[in-house]
């Protein structure tokens, strides 16, 4: 597992906006993966979990928009806590447009 953040994180390839940043890699497995970030930085655990929770969802919801070549990792902001859910929808849309436009 810390192989494979190592690896997506070295490759240096991200997109991002004002609460989100999407770092993504040529995919290391046989299935694309996403996983979930939130340093300490944008509060307690509390707020780290709810932003991860609130990260997860937005990716079950827009699953067919993730890019199946792509591993991704979404990587929290401090601004993501202060946005609506319909908010923050739009915002991820956008960036995984914008990732689909770059290959």
């Amino acid at each position: 597992k810390e192989k494979h953040f190592q690896a997506i994180f070295s490759d240096r390839r991200a997109i991002q906006n004002y609460e989100i940043k999407v770092v993504y890699a040529k995919k290391y497995f046989e299935e694309a993966k996403a996983a979930f970030v939130a340093s300490k930085r944008i509060g307690n655990a509390v707020v780290r979990n709810k932003s991860k929770r609130r990260l997860k969802e937005l990716v079950r919801a827009n699953q067919g928009l993730l890019p199946t070549d792509y591993d991704v990792v979404l990587v929290a902001k401090r601004e993501l806590r202060t946005l609506s859910f319909q908010q923050l929808e739009q915002g991820f849309v956008h960036l995984l447009t914008r990732l689909r436009n770059r290959r």
